[in-house]
């Protein structure tokens, strides 16, 4: 039996940062360019219309 990896808890100061994180990791699981493009460009709508969510 494989012994598990610990996982450590991440926080970020923005959430342009972690946008920016999570689409490292997409990009990492092979996105297309454009799939990474829109989804940079709808969170950001989102957030910019919702700042206090």
């Amino acid at each position: 039996m494989k012994t598990p990896v610990p996982l450590r808890k991440v926080t970020y100061d923005t959430w342009e940062e972690a946008l920016e994180v999570s689409l490292v990791w997409k990009r990492a699981a092979g996105l297309a360019d454009r799939t990474l493009k829109d989804y940079r460009y709808y969170i950001s709508r989102f957030f910019t219309k919702f700042p206090g969510f």
